[in-house]
């Protein structure tokens, strides 16, 4: 059968990234001494555990640390940029990069630094600080394309794009068409490659300034006159009130998308027109993505209870033991040993009832593939649309909901301390074990959703199960705030940025440059020995 024309374009782009890998391998690279690179590693490993990103987020927030320290010691970026990829060779995110590209790394830096000094003359900026902050984040987002290639990345997000665009209707006249299409787009780069805020940003900037990746100095002032402007509307569409329902719509839709990537990088263009064999592909893919699913989501749990075991509970138990021994003249070992081994207990059970998909789930999969390889889009089933702005009719509803939710959100919690109280917990050891029991079951909210990534089924929800998620609501919505009031908080994160993570990199410079002193003398002596 004969292949859809967008498909034959994602071949394409498939081709092209392979091409550029190739090139990548016969070019002379940029030299660093692998007897350094240990301690590089090391120190990016202990990061990983601590600041708890996805993996894929990792090499980017690399390069934002970076660009911050380095900018902070030399505002006019001069040599940065080979620095810069040495970093990154030593912690072992890449195993090489041409030396010819370091100088299209210059020219982004040098773009970017420009920026930095326009807008500091800009008179109507609210904030510098934040704005130069967000300027770097976008600037490490596009140094990162240079070093590690995204153009299947951006193809798939093209497919994906276009294939659900008919099925997003707008029922809300403050939307314009224009912005509903950015919104679309965010919600599918966030469930098919899980961006953050940054990577966004610098894709919602493209939007505003197309052609920003090769920008005239023109188009650089131009920016840094409209930077607060532009600054307000990027952040508009990041926090627009229906990103989440958005968002939720799209994970449903990505698993086609990620097997059809395996697909295509799997059999050749000539054995994409054979149906059967298109779905033992599939199928065999979906076995082996499904156990991967799961393996990731074990090793999301331990990296969620070593996060939080890390970086907050050393601080409880700090907190907690003073005060019963101190205050209360009495140290309840009970409560003190329920509070250290609770969170693992709960992430382990939580973590054991996750199911991956099966055999309908892959079912489906191979239908949307099928239809993507060989059929053109029509127009969508109206049933399968999904409305943006649609208000639901609650009336006065909408206060019984609302009570109803605090008397759940009462009873629950009521609940949980009266049981630790009859347990015989101080106040502080109950506000810690319900910091741990909120702050955990937020994790292993997220983890249940990562077991769900490959999902396309909806397998619908039993009374039983429908009531539990109700009572959890409280604890995930507490939770979530903490959470997102940790980020902002993490000591070990403040210690390793603005402590360790300097001095360190700076040694590793000095042995790097030794160890490039000595092999230039050895060589030097070779030759001498050869004349």
């Amino acid at each position: 059968m004969e292949l859809t024309k967008k498909v034959q374009k994602l071949i394409k782009q498939f081709k092209l990234e392979e091409e550029v890998i190739s090139q990548r391998l016969t070019s002379e690279n940029v030299k660093i001494s692998k007897a350094v690179t240990f301690f590089a590693f090391v120190y990016e490993k202990l990061r990983y555990v601590i600041e708890y990103k996805e993996e894929n987020l990792l090499l980017r927030s690399s390069i934002l640390r970076i660009l911050t320290r380095r900018v902070g010691l030399n505002s006019q970026g001069k040599d940065i940029a080979k620095s810069l990829v040495q970093e990154i060779l030593w912690a072992r995110y890449i195993a090489h990069f041409p030396i010819d590209q370091v100088s299209i790394i210059e020219n982004i830096l040098d773009k970017y630094i420009h920026l930095l000094n326009l807008v500091e003359r800009q008179p109507y900026v609210e904030s510098k600080t934040k704005v130069k902050s967000w300027i770097l984040e976008i600037a490490s987002c596009e140094i990162e394309r240079v070093i590690s290639n995204r153009i299947k990345q951006d193809a798939l997000v093209e497919l994906m794009y276009n294939d659900i665009l008919p099925f997003i209707e707008v029922n809300d006249t403050e939307i314009s068409t224009n912005y509903k299409n950015i919104l679309i787009f965010i919600a599918v780069h966030k469930a098919l490659l899980k961006s953050d805020q940054e990577t966004l940003r610098f894709h919602l900037l493209n939007f505003y300034y197309p052609g920003w990746t090769n920008a005239t100095p023109e188009m650089v002032e131009n920016l840094a006159r409209n930077i607060q402007n532009i600054y307000n509307q990027v952040e508009a569409h990041l926090s627009y009130h229906l990103n989440e329902r958005l968002l939720r719509f799209m994970r449903r839709r990505t698993a086609p998308f990620v097997i059809l990537q395996k697909v295509l990088e799997t059999l050749s263009e000539d054995e994409l027109t054979d149906e059967e064999k298109i779905k033992d592909t599939v199928s065999t893919i979906a076995k082996v993505e499904y156990k991967k699913a799961r393996k990731k989501v074990l090793t999301a749990a331990i990296r969620s209870v070593v996060y939080i075991f890390i970086t907050k509970s050393i601080f409880a138990i700090i907190l907690e033991y003073p005060f019963s021994a101190i205050v209360l003249k009495e140290v309840h070992w009970f409560a003190l040993i329920v509070n250290v081994i609770f969170p693992p207990f709960i992430m382990l059970v939580i973590v054991s009832l996750i199911r991956v998909p099966g055999k309908e789930n892959t079912e489906m999969i191979y239908a949307k593939i099928e239809q993507l390889l060989y059929r053109e889009q029509t127009t969508p089933d109206p049933k399968q649309r999904f409305i943006i702005g649609r208000k639901t009719e609650w009336g006065t509803g909408s206060l019984l909901f609302r009570f109803a939710s605090v008397l759940i959100f009462t009873i629950v919690f009521g609940g949980i301390f009266y049981v630790l109280y009859l347990l015989h917990f101080n106040i502080i050891s109950i506000a810690i074990f319900v910091f741990f029991l909120s702050l955990v079951s937020i994790f292993a909210y997220r983890v249940r959703l990562r077991a769900r990534e490959l999902a396309v089924t909806d397998s619908g929800q039993g009374l039983g199960e429908t009531l539990v998620d109700f009572i959890f609501l409280p604890i995930l919505l507490v939770g979530d705030k903490i959470s997102r009031g940790l980020q902002s908080i993490n000591i070990f994160t403040f210690v390793f940025d603005f402590i360790l993570e300097a001095p360190i990199k700076a040694l590793i410079q000095i042995g790097e440059d030794w160890i490039g002193y000595l092999r230039e003398k050895k060589e030097e002596l070779e030759q001498g020995g050869t004349r």
